[in-house]
């Protein structure tokens, strides 16, 4: 199970999250994290023919492929990267991440400002890490769909939420060069 960046034995989706001794050191944990991961950057971003590779070589299931795709719903026909994922085409064995399923609910507590977008808690980011099978020990590849200008957004909340930034890649490029 995935909570806060730690491999739990046991839990449950509300296990630990309530106090507030807790939340802040979950804070305090993914603000180092953030702070210490600027200094080996060089290896996290790739190329698509390296996520190719990546993707062809599995020996094991510690792989994972994200659609990050996540499109400013504006215009007459705004574009929709869920509905993009379901369709397909996809990289086969991917997950699709939204960055508002997992956002705090505008107006509760944890997003009293009702701010849309916003960076979800811990208890959020484990119940969506845990519904994708993603594990910390995971190498993430975070890629897109064709002129999709916002899925770093799906690579920087992996990163800043607790998954080890160094296992959290961004691939260069779009789904329409992977070949």
């Amino acid at each position: 199970c995935y909570i806060g960046g730690v491999v739990a034995t046991k839990c449950s989706l509300s296990s630990g999250f309530t106090t507030p001794t807790t939340q802040a050191r979950l804070f305090h944990h993914t603000t180092i994290i953030m702070a210490t991961s600027s200094k080996n950057n060089n290896n996290n971003l790739v190329s698509i023919p390296e996520a190719i590779a990546a993707h062809n070589n599995q020996k094991n299931n510690s792989i994972k492929f994200i659609d990050g795709s996540w499109h400013m719903p504006v215009g007459d026909n705004p574009r929709n990267g869920r509905a993009e994922f379901t369709s397909g085409p996809r990289i086969p064995g991917a997950f699709y991440f939204d960055i508002d399923d997992i956002a705090p609910v505008m107006g509760s507590t944890e997003n009293p400002k009702k701010l849309p977008h916003m960076k979800p808690s811990p208890k959020l980011f484990a119940s969506a890490m845990d519904q994708m099978g993603i594990v910390p020990s995971d190498t993430i590849y975070v890629y897109a769909t064709n002129d999709c200008g916002f899925y770093h957004r799906a690579y920087w909340t992996l990163r800043s939420c607790g998954h080890d930034p160094a296992l959290v890649k961004l691939v260069e490029g779009s789904l329409t060069e992977w070949k």
